[in-house]
């Protein structure tokens, strides 16, 4: 789960760490009377409704978080039409949109904002009314200055429009590829702009006591019947196969190469591929002009007739050497036809064209690239970063090395806690990684000469180090750096601190009793039972015979007995903890020395006597006891 919440999360993290963006409105308005003025959330839900007033009115948004944000939105009340002025007093057209005004508030701010607001009844807005004749509206788009757009589906519209404030009207096609024979307001043609779009005049106040005002639009969207084109293409190499397509108005064109052409209706795309997996299009011409090449397509609304020319030649072939040790190391790929090479070790000759001269070294598993050096341009690769391509021409001599990996060193990692790190565990150090979601202990091999282990743990707040048992500095906690890591270290980190508790583990068992035991604590860390055994948090230890007879123990961990899985005694420590080792191979008589003494435990492990001498023993009550590991009945 924390994989599909991953990027949820670090928006949050992210913006929890965004400062308070603050947006400032001045609504200067002349009918308060005739405006609403509301706050909507994310959802578009009304939060509050301003209480205005005739004049200027100031309004602060707060957005505190990326999930948090808002939109002023101002309305002029039913039957009126919406008005923005800027402060100079002119209209200002991008502010209002279908007759109401929405400023978006997002978490990072923006400029202060000024606007004069005006209400118009709608009766008396719209002044004037421009009729519109479309011979196939099929296609085309109307939109009104400050108003939406439509598409159009009838031949007719009558269009009222206010003369002052939506004097023009845009014209576009739907399919941007679409061309618009002919546009003519009140008989007079109209161009296009460069973008193909038609800008119409509707109101025109260049002299302002005698302005003109445009009653019938004439839109002839379909080309005349008996008009056609002629396109011809033609090859410099006299190489027809350098494309591999031609298509008009989307139909593929079969016979593009005949001489006397082919006939198309015009406004429509032509669309000229060219073969670039196996030709370099060096130039074309266009009605005899050369033109810029820009890729290896060439498209045109044919609006006339028109003769291309292409110039493109099949690619040279070229030929190369990769010299490989270590084949098994290494995948090598050309990036353009994704064919992989059968490399072996020692000489590999490649044959390519210039288009597909790049290849690309996939380092196997377990690989490393020790060696990439052009002989012929004197080049090494690994001198900088080697990102796996090579580009290679008729003269270059590639050396490749790979080597697999050997770690030298391991180090074993403990970590308390991964509840609060979003997108899981990560180690690195050199070519060794390692990831994990999952707490506790595991094996890392790494290489020393390969510097320290990096950790990453994105959303962690906090954390405490320790290798071998002494606390080290960890620095910024989801991404830090432990240098000087060796062999066989231990290595715990807590995530959360309060799981950091230093505490002492003592041994207790009869002398000899341990002998041929091997003790560890953390996996790998020798323990010597004789002395007081320091930890922190949670620790593993185990208890493996290595040069002792089978035997019977009973060992308790504070009052908990364990049992031994394999011969091996398993246990976790979090805090002070008292081990108590005891034999349970059978019962005897006790036989003690005059000048010996022994310490007595009974069968529950409590130590009942220390350094108790023969008499001391003859005075103890009569029962079984634990002796030098073995029990004893004392009669």
């Amino acid at each position: 789960m924390k994989k599909l919440y991953f990027f949820l999360l670090m928006a949050l993290t992210f913006s929890l760490g965004v400062n308070a963006a603050t947006h400032k409105f001045t609504l200067n308005i002349e009918d308060a009377s005739k405006v609403i003025v509301e706050r909507l959330n994310s959802d578009k839900v009304v939060e509050e409704t301003y209480n205005i007033q005739n004049g200027e009115n100031s309004i602060s948004i707060e957005v505190e978080s990326f999930f948090n944000t808002y939109t002023l939105r101002v309305t002029p009340v039913e039957g009126y039409i919406l008005k923005a002025f800027n402060e100079d007093g002119t209209v200002n057209y991008n502010a209002v949109s279908d007759n109401k005004i929405e400023e978006y508030c997002g978490a990072f701010g923006g400029d202060d904002v000024y606007y004069i607001l005006k209400t118009i009844p709608e009766a008396e807005y719209r002044d004037r009314t421009v009729k519109v004749t479309i011979d196939n509206p099929n296609g085309l788009r109307l939109q009104l200055r400050g108003n939406k757009a439509f598409n159009t589906t009838e031949n007719e519209y009558e269009i009222p429009f206010s003369s002052v404030y939506e004097n023009l009207l845009y014209l576009n096609t739907v399919d941007r590829d679409d061309v618009i024979y002919k546009v003519e307001a009140d008989g007079i043609e109209v161009k296009p702009s460069s973008t193909g779009s038609y800008d119409i005049v509707l109101a025109d106040y260049s002299d302002p006591d005698d302005p003109l005002f445009t009653e019938n639009i004439n839109i002839q969207y379909e080309f005349p019947e008996d008009l056609n084109y002629t396109v011809k293409i033609g090859f410099t190499n006299n190489n027809p196969e350098c494309l591999q397509s031609v298509t008009y108005a989307g139909e593929e064109i079969e016979d593009y190469a005949a001489a006397e052409g082919f006939i198309v209706r015009p406004g429509k795309k032509l669309t000229v591929t060219v073969n670039s997996l196996y030709h370099k299009l060096a130039g074309y011409k266009v009605n005899g002009e050369s033109e810029e090449v820009f890729g290896d397509v060439y498209s045109v609304v044919v609006l006339s007739d028109i003769e291309l020319e292409f110039d493109a030649a099949p690619y040279e072939v070229m030929n190369a050497q990769i010299i490989i040790d270590g084949v098994e190391g290494i995948t090598i790929t050309n990036y353009k036809t994704h064919k992989e090479v059968e490399a072996v070790n020692g000489a590999n000759d490649l044959s390519f064209t210039e288009k597909d001269n790049s290849y690309y070294v996939a380092v196997n598993p377990g690989y490393e690239l020790t060696e990439v050096y052009d002989e012929t341009y004197e080049k090494d690769y690994l001198a900088s970063y080697f990102s796996g391509y090579l580009y290679l021409d008729k003269n270059s001599k590639i050396y490749l090395t790979a080597k697999k990996i050997v770690f030298d060193s391991d180090v074993v990692v403990y970590i308390d806690d991964l509840t609060d790190v979003y997108y899981g565990l990560s180690l690195t150090c050199g070519k060794s990684t390692y990831s994990t979601y999952d707490a506790g202990y595991f094996t890392f091999p790494f290489r020393k000469a390969d510097g320290g282990i990096k950790f990453s743990a994105s959303g962690v707040k906090s954390a405490n180090g320790y290798i071998n048992g002494e606390a080290t500095e960890i620095g910024y906690p989801s991404y830090f750096t432990l240098n000087d890591i060796n062999d066989g270290d231990v290595v715990k980190v807590f995530f959360k601190p309060e799981n950091a508790i230093e505490h002492t583990v003592k041994f207790e068992a009869s002398e000899g009793l341990l002998d041929g035991f091997e003790i560890k604590k953390d996996i790998v860390a020798a323990v010597d039972p004789s002395d007081d055994v320091k930890a922190v948090g949670k620790t593993r230890f185990t208890m493996t015979p290595v040069s002792r007879a089978n035997e019977d123990l009973t060992v308790k961990v504070g009052d908990q007995e364990i049992e031994a899985v394999d011969g091996v005694y398993t246990f976790e420590t979090e805090g002070d903890t008292t081990v108590s080792v005891l034999s349970t191979s059978g019962i005897a008589d006790v036989t003690v020395g005059e000048n010996q003494t022994h310490d007595v435990y009974n069968l529950q492990g409590i130590r009942v006597a220390h350094n108790a001498s023969s008499a001391d023993l003859n005075n103890l009550p009569a029962g079984i006891y634990i002796i030098n590991g073995k029990k004893i009945a004392i009669k």
